[in-house]
C-alpha cells in the first residue's frame, strides 16, 4: 500500500497545483499551493469518507463478489477517461 500511495500521491499534487494555475490565471505563487492542496486534501477526505459507506451498502445489495466486479470496473472507466482526457488528447492536439 505504501509503494502505490508513493506512485499516484506523487505526480498527483503537482497536476493539481498546474490545473488550478491554467484555470485561476495565477503565476506562481503560494497561493495556487494552497488551493491545490486544498482540493487535493478535501478529495482524499471525501474519498475515503464515501467509499466505505458506498462499498458497505453496494456489498448489502449484492454480494462482495459483484461489490469488488462494480469498483473495478469503475476504476478502470475512470483509468481509460483519465488516459483519454490527460494523455491522447494533448499528444494529438500538439501533433497538429
Amino acid at each position: 500500500m505504501g509503494f502505490a500511495c508513493a506512485n499516484i500521491f506523487v505526480p498527483l499534487l503537482p497536476q493539481i497545483i498546474e490545473s488550478v494555475r491554467v484555470k485561476e490565471g495565477i503565476s506562481e505563487s503560494g497561493t495556487i499551493n494552497d488551493r491545490a492542496s486544498a482540493i487535493f486534501n478535501t478529495a482524499y477526505g471525501f474519498g475515503c469518507t464515501i467509499a466505505p459507506i458506498l462499498g458497505g451498502y453496494l456489498c448489502m445489495l449484492t454480494n462482495f463478489r459483484i461489490t469488488c466486479d462494480i469498483m473495478a470496473l469503475a476504476s478502470a472507466s475512470f483509468g481509460a477517461i483519465f488516459f483519454v482526457l490527460m494523455i491522447l488528447v494533448p499528444y494529438c492536439c500538439k501533433k497538429r
